[in-house]
């Protein structure tokens, strides 16, 4: 059993070795991840959460892009332009999105208790950062108020019943 063990790591290490397609692919996602742990590390000090909470971002990442190429929800049109395809009452529709391209504006979203709910109210902000030319207010996902932590440096804080303007 040992030397079949044996056998087998000699023979990644080999094809990891001299295989420099592979090896580079696997530096550049670790290197990308350890920067993931860094943007994490600001936020939670145990090692645990930090690993944690990295491969929870990691796993969501895979499951999204897992259902999109199931779905065949999203097609590339240009550069900045996307087409999306979903489905309403049995009826197939279509949407053009325009893409910016940079950060995103908003990169926290906390509550009046400071509890993190960016996973919460992000996926409403659009893919332009405009609501979707809709209003919303704190009270849409009952909070009292919320606390947007900007790109810029800013912070934002809008209360229950204040109209969200970013």
């Amino acid at each position: 059993m040992i030397g079949l063990i044996s056998v087998l790591f000699c023979g990644c290490l080999l094809f990891f070795s001299f295989n420099s397609v592979v090896k580079d692919v696997i530096i550049t996602r670790y290197q990308r991840f350890r920067q993931l742990n860094k943007l994490v590390e600001t936020r939670y000090k145990t090692v645990w959460k930090i690993v944690w909470v990295s491969l929870t971002i990691v796993a969501k990442l895979y499951w999204i892009n897992f259902l999109q190429w199931v779905n065949n929800t999203i097609e590339y049109s240009s550069n900045k332009t996307i087409i999306l395809s979903y489905t309403l009452k049995g009826k197939l529709y279509k949407i053009f999105i325009q893409t910016g391209r940079g950060p995103a504006r908003v990169l926290l979203v906390t509550d009046e208790q400071h509890e993190d709910v960016s996973d919460e109210v992000l996926p409403y902000i659009g893919p332009n950062q405009d609501w979707h030319n809709r209003e919303f207010k704190p009270s849409f996902w009952n909070k009292e108020s919320l606390t947007f932590e900007l790109s810029t440096g800013e912070s934002k804080t809008f209360d229950r019943d204040q109209t969200i303007t970013i």
